[in-house]
């Protein structure tokens, strides 16, 4: 509630609609008080991806991934990502892996969200 009262009335509207009426894509409202809003950590971004969606991952410089073993999320998303080219849809790894699809979307989200993936 502190944060809500340092916002603009504009902001405090889109905070409001998006409460009242959940998430939107992007376009559907303005992007400088979605910039602003985003800023002081009041809305997030998403990235929809749906079951045909391929994704690529581009060279990683210097990325390290370490891994806690036992950590079942951890492991999970450690699986997802190791598993993603090009030519397969999320559908498909999501079966591969013996995932659950909507999972494996939700990781692959997460992995574009970081720019560690890209949605082709």
């Amino acid at each position: 509630e502190e944060d809500i009262r340092s916002c603009s009335r504009r902001e405090k509207e889109v905070v409001d609609f998006l409460i009242d009426n959940g998430s939107r894509q992007a376009g559907e409202l303005d992007c400088d008080v979605v910039r602003a809003l985003f800023r002081k950590g009041l809305v997030y971004l998403d990235v929809p991806v749906g079951n045909d969606d391929r994704i690529s991952v581009p060279p990683l410089e210097n990325f390290v991934m370490n891994r806690v073993l036992g950590d079942y999320l951890e492991s999970l998303l450690y699986k997802v990502f190791v598993s993603i080219d090009e030519q397969t849809t999320i559908e498909e790894i999501a079966s591969l892996l013996e995932v659950d699809l909507e999972t494996t979307k939700t990781a692959v989200s997460m992995y574009c969200r970081l720019g560690l993936a890209i949605k082709k």
